[in-house]
């Protein structure tokens, strides 16, 4: 397995990280796949603030090895490509991020709600994982092991 011909290679705890520019994505997924990490583990993302982490998580059968890939997509255009041509198994992956943060996966081939009770699109302004979301079972209940010390 040739993780440098996917891209700059990193470690973090103990596996390696691939970080790739967000034009490159589905490039970079597929020369993974050609090097022989061919299982997706999962994909999903993180809200940054001003930019969203998306991660997938690649593993190999042949050598019993897996690498986290990784990009950044900007708040203002969370616009990334799709990779379920490549893994189908991307696809309520990239279905349920989409969702839950907003974000769109251009080329998906069937785009559209997979948990919420109403359909939520990108021009939505209801993604429950965005950090601008208040948890509001945070707000209306208090904490259990808070101690009235009045």
């Amino acid at each position: 397995m040739n993780l440098a011909a996917i891209g700059v290679v990193g470690e973090e705890f103990g596996d390696p990280v691939v970080d790739v520019d967000r034009d490159d994505w589905l490039d970079a997924v597929q020369r993974a796949r050609a090097t022989g990490l061919t299982y997706l583990d999962m994909l999903t993302a993180v809200d940054d603030g001003d930019v969203f982490t998306v991660v997938t998580y690649l593993w190999s059968t042949a050598d019993r090895a897996g690498v986290l890939l990784r990009t950044t997509v900007p708040r203002s255009d969370p616009t990334l490509a799709s990779i379920t041509p490549l893994f189908a198994g991307a696809d309520w992956h990239e279905r349920e991020t989409a969702e839950m943060y907003g974000l769109t996966f251009a080329g998906h081939p069937r785009p559209g709600p997979l948990l919420l009770p109403d359909p939520v699109d990108a021009s939505s302004e209801v993604h429950p994982l965005r950090k601008e979301n208040v948890l509001t079972r945070r707000v209306e209940t208090p904490w259990p092991g808070a101690a009235d010390l009045t």
